[in-house]
């Protein structure tokens, strides 16, 4: 099987040693234009998907007569028309909630920033003044979580540790 990796622009699928990532494999790069990546992708019978810079557009995947899967990292697909892919026997695979820790984790983190106050502290020091913020907490705080999904039943986890 043939697979190429699109936008792989954090360069995280060079990590893992599963992955064996050459220089030759070319990459599909977003544009415009749903038709571009055409001439670049359509000898792989699998695309990795990174999140959703790439659109899959019907016209784009009637191109591709080698497509057999679309492997998405993100766990939605917006950028894909399933509808078409579903016709065409492409299977979509996505994560089911696999970035759900990270986007939990990224919510208690912009809690704790805002609470201490991280980014004007930062801009302050950067220009060569030590400021002295009001140190608030967020224990103590009631916390609202719309939706208690993945992403939310993360935050409530962690949020357990700051009482």
């Amino acid at each position: 099987m043939r697979v190429a990796i699109l936008d792989d622009i954090h360069r995280p699928m060079n990590r893992p040693p599963e992955f064996v990532v050459c220089a030759s494999v070319p990459k599909c790069k977003s544009s415009p234009n749903p038709m571009a990546p055409r001439s670049r992708c359509e000898a792989f019978d699998g695309l990795i998907a990174n999140r959703e810079r790439t659109r899959f557009s019907r016209a784009l995947m009637q191109q591709l007569p080698d497509l057999r899967i679309i492997a998405q990292t993100g766990n939605h697909a917006y950028h894909i028309d399933l509808a078409a892919a579903e016709e065409l026997n492409i299977i979509v695979a996505k994560a089911a909630g696999g970035f759900s820790r990270s986007a939990g984790e990224l919510a208690i983190g912009l809690m704790l920033a805002v609470m201490r106050q991280i980014p004007s502290a930062d801009r302050e020091v950067k220009n060569g003044r030590w400021p002295t913020p009001m140190t608030h907490v967020l224990r103590g705080k009631t916390l609202g979580i719309v939706g208690l999904g993945h992403v939310g039943r993360h935050v409530a986890k962690i949020a357990t540790a700051f009482e």
